[in-house]
């Protein structure tokens, strides 16, 4: 069977790649070396840069997630009050004990008990503020606010929600932005190892195929077979916290096999790796259709993801993980 180049498109690749080829320049003499002075001079570069970039972006992610499940847990909190406070107002005005004008007070029309809208963010910052001011005008009018649910409450939940959605977005921003660099980054870094494989193949053109791609191997080079791999990048996190889960197996096949037409055992085959410091692992599988993904840490509840894999169409995903 033929074997080609395969050059790394993924982040896990291109670092493989440079941290080899660096690791193959460390042992060979200068005098030896054959890379051009810019291409060796990227490799230097990128070989420290691009790992340390994708490693500030996953810090960046971790902290992105963390804020935002923050925010939404706060924000929850702060529109259940909010209704409770509301509902309350429609019940004394059902009771008489409000007239049906104070609706107006709270972002509602007088004749109705619909709700003020709190879907997004900025409605529900709106509907916390005319609730403290509502709240006021009743005490004004003569009228007892709602205490059971009280403005109060809301206020203070209110100060809760502002700092987490400010830090939420300053983090999403950060992400996105190191997002952009490590994109930029790895475009270089592709184009990098393309630049270094023919550059290895040049030199030892020579050689006999066979020789020439043992040659490009020591340099961080991988061949491969024509069957099309798919790469499926995924990130493990605790639910709850979101902190990354480290040295987690991941497996992509299935759960079951069928050893007879009535006896189902646990499958063991299919594109395996382990999670690293940040909770992420590249899997390149040559598998399709529907899989599952299956995680496995003595500590935690086994994972099972269904996934879907079109062959040659790359996925990233985030799989939540429990403890035991």
């Amino acid at each position: 069977m033929s074997e080609f180049a395969v050059d790394p498109t993924s982040d896990e690749g291109i670092t493989k790649l440079l941290f080899d080829a660096m690791a193959k320049r460390a042992t060979t003499p200068i005098a030896l070396r054959f890379f051009k002075a810019t291409t060796d001079a990227d490799l230097v570069t990128y070989n420290t840069n691009f790992p340390a970039k994708i490693a500030e972006m996953n810090t960046a992610d971790g902290l992105k997630i963390s804020s935002v499940e923050a925010c939404d847990i706060s924000f929850g909190k702060l529109r259940n009050k909010c209704s409770h406070y509301l509902q309350t107002v429609n019940f004394h005005i059902v009771d008489g004990d409000y007239p049906a004008s104070v609706h107006t007070y709270f972002l509602m029309t007088a004749g109705s008990e619909v709700l003020p809208d709190m879907a997004s963010e900025s409605d529900l910052i709106n509907v916390a503020n005319k609730i403290a001011s509502g709240d006021a005008q009743l005490v004004l009018d003569g009228l007892v606010p709602p205490f059971d649910f009280s403005a109060a409450e809301v206020a203070a939940l209110l100060a809760d929600f502002l700092p987490k959605r400010a830090t939420k977005n300053t983090n999403t921003n950060a992400f996105k932005d190191l997002e952009i660099e490590v994109a930029t980054m790895r475009a270089i870094c592709v184009t990098l190892c393309v630049t270094i494989r023919e550059e290895c193949e040049f030199h030892y053109k020579d050689n006999t195929e066979s020789a020439m791609r043992d040659y490009c191997r020591l340099w961080g080079i991988v061949f491969d077979t024509t069957k099309t791999k798919t790469l499926v990048s995924l990130r493990a996190a605790f639910a709850g916290t979101l902190d990354s889960v480290v040295g987690m197996n991941f497996r992509i096949g299935q759960v079951d096999t069928k050893k007879t037409k009535k006896i189902l055992t646990p499958a063991l085959q299919g594109a395996s790796g382990i999670t690293n410091a940040h909770g992420v692992v590249d899997l390149e599988t040559t598998q399709t259709g529907d899989l599952f993904l299956i995680g496995e840490l003595a500590t935690c509840v086994k994972s099972i993801t269904p996934i879907t894999i079109v062959a040659g169409t790359d996925q990233s995903l985030t799989v939540l993980i429990t403890l035991l």
